[in-house]
């Protein structure tokens, strides 16, 4: 068992450090700007966001203490998946035992929702944490009738966490509380309210006001509509969509081999055991958690579509690997299961180290590198659309930010860089054509030499600045930056072209 434990650990840290070096996309090289500034000026910030804060001051104080270099920033969700690996173990051993506790803490550490949040600047790492542990304390309390005011203490704590991390977490409450009231006695029903508002009351005293503003800025036009394909692909998302069928494929084989082997050795003609582990009230608990938590938000999506990222479904992940090791372990035949899990660790293994070990043709990292090596000093830059978060922040770390005049169009995403609205922008268009005839006057009259241009989305809204710039400067150059045709990850960059005008010699 402890060589068991020791593997585990190794696997874990393997899969929450290996390859996060590579390049920071927008919402991380976001996730970093934000981090840069003190607490007072996160909150301003956030105004025209749609997060909580907790995630980034925990982020600003480990920049203090680690650097903000791609793998220091990106330790601390590391650091929070080895924490859930954990907290799903002990949540499997408490609640049934060791076994399932060792199974629980490896489908999670093997889960490419989980490593991929922990290769990540951002918050779902920290939720899938807080998100495991309420799990955890939520069973011990109802399911386990367990009255210590510590533990109940622990579990608000946690839920008043998870609501300062990621509005999501409030469908995982009200999974719990669903739980609650389909499965058990009205005789704790005091306990529980009393946990529901203290595990809300500080968001809502704290953050009410600044979220009621958040909902005013438009930040989630992107998403669309979820429907019933969406619905369907969250278990995809839980082990990634090319490889998810296989693992799930050999887990639905253990079982239906062993349950064969079981009822030949017992002479039975049915699956007494598999209809016994469903009326069990710990794992109703879990499938009314897990359905509830991903159900919940999907109904509210069909009228304000939240349902956008298949991370955010992270909340789900730790009760649906409860509910799945808990069954496995019971009615699987443990030779099976220890050979079943070698052969998921070998796909989803060698699926993570070719993913990590794929180049980068298509990165601010290496467009940025570009710009060092050709832009002249004192050049321009122009990002369109949100072609500027992580380019600045790549330009911070070659100390190079003073090298380049930059600026933005339009001006107004310089105010929410990590998200723009093309339909909101384009409904005044005349204040659009201002701007553009603005910036190219003041091009002309500035000593720049060479203006580069990051340009291929939002074309409706870049165009319009494009060809003020076209009919008054010489097109001097264009750097493909879609890489189409390369081989390596697709490309994550908010342009499509580098373009290149110089002045018209006088």
């Amino acid at each position: 068992m402890k060589k068991v434990s020791v593997l585990l650990c190794v696997l874990a840290i393997s899969f929450a450090f290996y390859g996060a070096t590579k390049s920071l996309w927008l919402d991380e090289a976001y996730s970093v700007l934000l981090a840069g500034e003190d607490f007072s000026s996160i909150i301003v910030a956030l105004r025209t966001d749609t997060h909580p804060p907790l995630y980034y001051f925990l982020l600003s104080i480990w920049t203090k203490i680690f650097g903000a270099s791609e793998i220091a920033v990106r330790g601390l969700s590391g650091v929070f998946y080895l924490f859930a690996v954990f907290a799903m173990y002990l949540a499997g051993r408490d609640i049934y035992e060791k076994h399932v506790g060792l199974l629980a803490a490896f489908l999670y550490a093997l889960s490419p929702l989980a490593t991929g949040t922990a290769q990540s600047a951002r918050m779902y790492s920290l939720l899938g944490l807080l998100a495991a542990l309420s799990v955890f304390f939520f069973t011990k309390i109802f399911l386990q009738n367990n009255q210590s005011q510590l533990v109940f203490w622990a579990c608000v704590l946690v839920n008043i966490l998870g609501t300062f991390t990621h509005i999501w977490f409030f469908f995982l409450l009200a999974a719990q509380f669903v739980a609650y009231l389909f499965l058990f006695p009205k005789q704790r029903r005091l306990t529980a309210l009393k946990m529901s508002l203290l595990s809300v009351s500080p968001f809502t005293l704290l953050w009410t006001p600044i979220l009621l503003i958040q909902l005013q800025n438009n930040a989630t036009t992107w998403l669309e509509r979820p429907g019933l394909a969406e619905l369907a692909s969250i278990l995809l998302g839980f082990y990634g969509e090319r490889i998810a069928l296989v693992v799930y494929g050999i887990l639905l084989l253990l079982l239906l081999v062993s349950l064969q082997i079981w009822s030949a050795l017992k002479r039975q003609e049915n699956f007494a055991a598999l209809r016994q582990f469903f009326v069990e009230r710990r794992t109703l608990v879990f499938v009314i958690t897990f359905a509830a938590s991903i159900l919940i938000p999907f109904a509210i999506s069909q009228y304000k579509p939240i349902f956008g990222q298949t991370r955010y479904t992270i909340i789900a992940l730790p009760a649906f690997i409860l509910l799945t090791s808990s069954l496995l372990v019971r009615l699987t035949k443990q030779s099976l299961l220890f050979a079943g899990c070698f052969l998921i660790l070998g796909i989803v293994g060698f699926a993570f180290v070719r993913y990590q070990n794929q180049p980068e043709p298509c990165s601010d990292k290496n467009k940025t590198a570009f710009l060092l090596d050709n832009a002249a000093n004192e050049d321009v830059l122009i990002f369109t659309s949100l072609s500027r978060t992580a380019t600045d922040y790549y330009l911070r770390r070659a100390n190079a930010e003073t090298k380049f005049a930059r600026v933005t169009f339009p001006r107004e995403i310089d105010a929410h860089p990590g998200w723009r609205n093309e339909k909101a922008m384009l409904a005044d268009k005349i204040a659009l054509e201002q701007e553009a005839e603005e910036l190219t006057q003041n091009l002309l009259a500035a000593k720049t030499r060479n203006i580069w241009l990051f340009y291929g989305l939002d074309r409706e809204v870049s165009d319009i600045l494009k060809n003020k710039l076209d009919a008054v400067f010489i097109l001097e150059n264009e750097k493909d930056a879609s890489c189409t045709g390369q081989i390596g990850k697709s490309s994550e960059l908010f342009y499509t072209k580098i373009i290149v005008y110089r002045k018209i010699s006088e």
